[in-house]
């Protein structure tokens, strides 16, 4: 299974950028990971189309909220499902 990170917009704070990288590196160790940072004035339709295919996962700060071990079982969940091969964290 290969993971999609898409974002709107870079992280303005330097000590966000170091987070992104310093996460996205220790990921790369136990899965394919792909972080792209999307321009655009009409966000909804760039997230749409660059996850087009893939299990879409919305991370929004009204939705709920799920601990790392809630979220890795989802992610073992997705990983044994017939037919999902790339799922997308869209933020933005």
């Amino acid at each position: 299974m290969k993971l999609r990170i898409l974002a709107i917009g870079k992280p303005k704070l330097g000590y966000a950028g170091e987070g992104v990288r310093e996460y996205t590196g220790r990921l790369k160790h136990y899965v394919p990971l792909d972080l792209e940072f999307l321009k655009g004035h009409d966000e909804s339709a760039s997230l749409l189309a660059r996850s087009d295919g893939s299990y879409r996962i919305a991370l929004d700060e009204r939705g709920s909220q799920l601990t790392t071990l809630e979220i890795s079982e989802g992610l073992t969940r997705l990983e044994t499902s017939p037919g999902v091969k790339k799922v997308a964290f869209l933020i933005g």
